[in-house]
């Protein structure tokens, strides 16, 4: 059976009527046109069986000795072969799923009840406790937790500070070495500029490399890699670099094939690898390059790109789509902090609103359309380029000519005015916002396929080409999109993101004379490590989208996110605003040759905090200041994908790693139900509270921190936590004896309650 489109609803014949999109000359609507032309890259859900087909080898078409019809709506021999090889690979899946799910389950001392009757399957929405309260499993042996102190690489003091290994002269072409002093010949502390592009994927190797011409660059050792033609030349290369030295109006630049030696095995390399972020912050200014193959036709001559793939369209429609989208819904994003949850009727009464200026599709498929063009420029597939998008945001765009690549004169009043990254960050996160709002009533207005492709096409693109997290300074989920970008060596996932952090990991490490590479995994760990020695509560706040095993929990993954409705970010990725530690620690024990995360601090009952978030969303004072974005609910929870709360454990429908506002206090009482059924304690461990300006009226916001743990055993250990999620809640100041009653939940919400008793753990 064919593959469905990768936007379209698998179980939806569409009109017989309808125009095929291959034979359509122009998209008449945005399914049509995301049918049609979006990438062929994006991940495809893949129906056994689609309805309208009559399945002549069934059971009940066997009992009826029905026959065969030969109309293309018959379910064919060929569809019932497809349709049992998709049913065995479910069966293996299911198989290893469940085989993992029951090693993990025994890992915290839980199981499935066995059936009661013969022949009935297992109820996979319970869970049971194989120990008991009083089991000497359940206890906590700290005495055999190994205390770990982890490597500071990064504290060896730089010599070169934040100035390159080398930097090119651009008038002679020469790679000029630092000397100490900052000096570059007799130049001290140049100001330089940098260029970003990706070459990898089309580098020429081998024999054939000898005989490919390459950039010339002096003063040098290393041969300067040849790239095919295919994605630029070597006249190209030389005219873009000078060209960005006209532009930022130096003589310096700083361009990785001419500033790192390219030698394999290099040291100077690695150490440069662990210097981009000082590299970047240093220059004058920076460059996106942003090439793609050339495309010939059958004469051999270049063939003109149509106006909707030309750099300068491309930029100028995302701006446009996105000022045309924003302006009828500028109350709606001015009151964005202040709208009640998902689902509640303040909010469908608002993208009810905006229901009148979305009836026109065009400027969707014109916003999905240059979208998906523009990310599928090799730039914004380069795992390399995803980190230097991070350090360099006001990079300026360049065409294949070197062109800045400059603003409509009605836009700015200035022809001159370059489109920077910036530009298109802002864009980008402005039409997610909008497309995540009006999915629901145009659900209402659309068939389900329409909703398919607003939300799959434009928002799971922005999002995975990791534009959002980078207009968010959102460093965990940009690891996570990592995973996605191009790569030529997997140790990359790691060494190509790790400086949005500054860190120096594997090899990078200065003072490394051994040149250690370690694998994937090893450096996976180094990084969890080096964000919980550095940043300990940003560390935490992310969710896991799939279950970690070995209990790891407590350290980030390639599948790790941060929940939509978190914390402000500065402009660095720093978590904005001060942060009162409330005693917390968080450290590194070994145990039994695992790695926990070791807290010590402040630890309540998450049922007694459920009680007072619920109090205070029920019960309002004229003396408590709350929030200016206060929501109706007082919590933000969110769950790591595992095997005792999820969706079908909790029988939810939604999901649990980005809970909708009005499900929040319902989920937080299922949680503390289903835990307290399997006789086992869920506290919350205090990260901290933090205080942050608000953005839209004056005064602080305060926000406390806590991870969400639930005691497991150990035979060897003794007790452990595991790590199931975070929760986010407001801290309220108050004013007034109206207030009297409502001080005490109040406090235990700030930390400053009796409730909050001092502890330790190690936790995964």
């Amino acid at each position: 059976m064919s593959s469905p489109s990768p936007w379209q609803n698998p179980y939806d014949d569409g009109d017989e009527g309808a125009e095929s999109p291959s034979n359509a000359s122009t998209p008449s609507s945005i399914v049509e046109y995301l049918l049609n032309d979006l990438p062929e890259t994006q991940e495809r859900t893949i129906p056994y069986r689609r309805p309208g087909k009559f399945n002549p080898w069934s059971p009940e078409a066997q009992e009826r000795n029905y026959t065969v019809s030969s109309s293309g709506d018959a379910w064919t021999a060929d569809d019932e072969r497809s349709h049992q090889d998709a049913l065995e690979r479910l069966r293996l899946d299911l198989e290893g799923q469940s085989g993992k799910q029951n090693a993990n389950l025994d890992d915290l001392g839980l199981r499935f009840p066995a059936p009661t009757a013969r022949g009935e399957l297992a109820d996979h929405t319970k869970l049971e406790s194989v120990v008991k309260s009083g089991d000497s499993a359940i206890r906590p042996r700290p005495h055999l937790w190994q205390n770990v102190i982890p490597d500071d690489a990064s504290s060896e003091k730089d010599p070169k500070g934040s100035w390159p290994a080398r930097l090119l002269h651009v008038p002679k072409m020469t790679s000029v070495e630092w000397s100490h002093g900052n000096y570059y010949r007799d130049e001290r502390e140049p100001a330089y500029a940098i260029i970003s592009y990706t070459w990898g994927r089309w580098e020429i190797r081998g024999e054939a490399a000898l005989q490919s011409p390459a950039l010339h660059v002096d003063g040098i050792t290393w041969k300067v890699p040849p790239v095919r033609d295919v994605l630029f030349s070597v006249a190209d290369f030389q005219n873009v670099l000078a060209t960005v030295a006209a532009e930022a109006r130096t003589n310096w630049v700083w361009v990785d094939i001419a500033c790192i030696d390219q030698t394999i095995g290099s040291e100077q390399k690695r150490q440069e690898i662990g210097r981009q972020a000082k590299i970047f912050e240093n220059a004058s200014q920076a460059f996106i390059w942003l090439v793609e193959e050339r495309k010939y036709v059958e004469t051999g001559e270049e063939e003109d790109l149509p106006r909707e793939a030309r750099l300068d369209y491309l930029l100028r429609e995302i701006e446009f789509v996105s000022r045309l989208a924003f302006e009828p819904h500028r109350n709606w994003f001015l009151d964005q902090l202040t709208m009640p949850a998902s689902g509640t009727d303040d909010e469908q009464q608002a993208v009810g609103e905006t229901e009148s200026h979305t009836e026109d599709d065009s400027w969707m498929v014109n916003a999905a359309r240059s979208i998906s063009y523009l990310t599928s420029i090799p730039w914004f597939t380069s795992l390399w380029c995803l980190q230097e998008a991070f350090l360099k945001p006001s990079a300026i765009f360049l065409d294949r000519q070197g062109n800045a690549v400059t603003k409509e004169v009605e836009v700015v009043g200035d022809a001159d005015q370059p489109y920077m990254l910036s530009d298109v960050l802002a864009s980008c996160k402005q039409l997610h916002q909008l497309f995540a709002a009006v999915r629901n009533p145009l659900s209402r207005r659309k068939d389900e396929r329409d909703l398919t492709v607003l939300k799959g096409g434009l928002v799971s693109v922005i999002e995975r080409s990791g534009l959002e997290a980078l207009a968010d300074r959102d460093r965990l989920t940009l690891y996570s999109c990592a995973r996605l970008r191009h790569a030529q060596d997997e140790t990359d996932r790691v060494k190509g993101i790790m400086q949005v952090w500054g860190f120096q990991l594997g090899d990078s490490a200065p003072g490394d004379p051994d040149g250690r590479t370690g694998t994937l995994a090893e450096l996976e760990n180094e990084l969890g490590v080096a964000l919980l020695r550095d940043y300990p509560i940003e560390s935490q706040i992310q969710v896991h989208l799939s279950t970690v095993a070995g209990r790891q929990s407590w350290r980030i993954s390639d599948r790790s996110s941060t929940p939509a409705h978190t914390l402000s970010l500065t402009i660095s990725g720093h978590i904005a605003g001060t942060v009162d530690r409330q005693t917390s620690q968080l450290g590194l024990r070994r145990a039994n040759d695992i790695l926990y995360a070791h807290f010590g601090g402040r630890v309540c009952s998450f049922e007694v905090l459920r009680q007072a978030w619920a109090y205070v969303a029920e019960h309002d004072y004229v003396g408590v200041k709350k929030a200016p974005q206060h929501h109706s609910s007082p919590v933000r929870i969110s769950l790591d994908q595992n095997v005792v709360l999820n969706s079908v454990t909790l029988q939810a429908s939604h999901s649990l790693q980005n809970v909708p506002e009005n499900r929040q206090l319902e989920l937080a009482c299922s949680i503390s139900n289903k835990i307290r059924d399997l006789g086992r304690d869920l506290n919350v461990l205090l990260l901290g509270i933090v205080s942050q300006q608000s953005s839209y009226s004056e005064g602080q916001r305060c926000k406390g921190i806590g991870i969400i743990v639930m005691n497991a055993p150990d035979d060897t250990v003794g007790q452990w936590q595991k790590r199931l999620g975070i929760c986010i809640w407001d801290v309220y100041s108050v004013d007034g004896p109206e207030a009297a009653e409502y001080r005490s939940a109040l406090d235990l919400l700030a930390g400053n309650s009796v409730e909050w008793q001092l502890g330790e753990c190690i936790f995964g």
